[in-house]
């Protein structure tokens, strides 16, 4: 077979992408391998079942499938041979369709198909005249193991780990209640790592549940996971916010939210002194919230419309000023709550900026905080110190830090 070597320079294959594959919940399973698993001296023998398209054991749950669904019968073919070629690893394979096209069915696997590590790398190589088609090559990344044990291993332990998180799920929990649950867990068990890193776990489901260090595509990603095992529909966006990001989409009760981990994380100078903080700004948002500062990208798939703030958590639990005229009654429902479970915080999110400066104004002023406290008191017979903080002020969110009379 001849080779015409045409010289063909595309930024969109000579970067390295991310990319992962996984199986849908009715993929048949085959190729069974024993695994034996030693431990206290003695050795277990594991039965391990294999996807027909993998060479590596997949768990269940490992699918996040939305812009797929919206491909053309021909761009599905396409992205089910990329998931098998990537799922063998396939060293060298012929571009099937234009580059435009193949970049986005991969990265569309990169989104939904969570149950492959990283790609190493992908690049475009020569003409092959007798193929009539450019070569592509992957490279990928093992672990002092051949790919597939490397595979098989972390995702058992992934499977593992994210057993125990379900385990701590009850059936009186809704959606809702589950969803707040995986962020807060989140938010509370990892740490985001440096955008500069070079830590090949941080994007990935591995990174989040067993090294705790993640970046945004990590906690989207197990977020995405988490909710495939709940059973609830979801998908993961990716943009900007300055820099490249990606974050969740949920379907609840019928609509779509956005849902930003990453962002949900304090500040570390809030962090210092209280640890327990945990930031609800981006938790179940409509769009017109999330794009205040985040850009959509909707080049590879067309997100779902998310038009309503109905289950945002600032909302559903009530820390929402509507009017002045409630404006105490909300500041002392959150402090009320706060006080009840011991909490060194609260928040209160305002409709409107002149809301928000109207009750900082109030509560600023001698005897403007008063019939708060009063309130608090009353319900809680505890009488406390409370301080606030203007941190989140363009997100129209006052911050209350509280420091309890029996405390150090």
């Amino acid at each position: 077979m001849t080779k015409k070597r045409i010289s063909l320079i595309l930024s969109v294959f000579t970067i390295l992408f991310i990319l992962l594959t996984g199986c849908n919940e009715t993929a048949r399973q085959t190729d069974v391998t024993t695994y034996h698993v030693i431990g206290d001296g003695e050795k277990t023998v594991e039965t391990i079942e294999k996807p027909d398209y993998a060479d590596f054991y997949i768990p269940e749950g490992m699918v996040s499938a939305y812009g797929s669904n919206l491909l053309s019968p021909d761009e599905k073919r396409i992205y089910d041979k990329a998931k098998e070629d990537l799922g063998h690893f396939k060293e060298m394979v012929y571009l099937p369709t234009d580059a435009v096209t193949y970049t986005r069915i991969l990265e569309l696997i990169r989104f939904e198909e969570l149950s492959f590590f990283p790609l190493k790398g992908r690049s475009i190589g020569d003409y092959d005249a007798g193929a009539g088609s450019f070569e592509v090559y992957f490279n990928y990344y093992s672990d002092n193991t051949t790919a597939n044990d490397t595979m098989t291993r972390i995702n058992m332990e992934i499977e593992a780990a994210a057993g125990e998180i379900m385990s701590d799920i009850t059936p009186d929990m809704t959606d809702y209640d589950k969803l707040k649950f995986f962020h807060d867990w989140l938010i509370k068990n990892c740490k985001t790592d440096d955008s500069s890193s070079t830590d090949i776990y941080s994007s990935t489901i591995y990174g989040t549940l067993i090294n705790r260090v993640a970046l945004c595509e990590g906690y989207a990603k197990t977020f995405s996971y988490l909710c495939n095992l709940a059973g609830i529909e979801n998908l993961i966006v990716s943009g900007t916010v300055n820099l490249p990001h990606m974050w969740n989409m949920v379907k609840l009760d019928g609509n779509w939210y956005h849902i930003d981990v990453t962002y949900d994380f304090a500040d570390e100078n809030i962090l210092f002194s209280h640890p327990e903080f945990i930031s609800y700004q981006y938790f179940l948002v409509s769009d017109a919230v999330i794009e205040n500062n985040h850009v959509i990208d909707r080049t590879v798939f067309e997100p779902p419309v998310a038009n309503t703030m109905k289950e945002n958590y600032y909302i559903r639990e009530r820390l929402t000023v509507f009017g002045d005229s409630v404006s105490d009654d909300v500041i002392a429902h959150a402090l009320t709550e706060a006080v009840k479970d011991k909490r060194g915080y609260a928040v209160v999110k305002f409709d409107s900026t002149d809301l928000y400066l109207n009750a900082v104004n109030k509560i600023s002023t001698a005897g403007g905080f008063d019939e708060i406290n009063s309130k608090v008191v009353a319900e809680t017979g505890e009488i406390a110190l409370y301080s606030t903080s203007d941190y989140y002020s363009n997100y129209r969110i006052l911050l209350f830090f509280i420091q309890y009379s029996n405390s150090d």
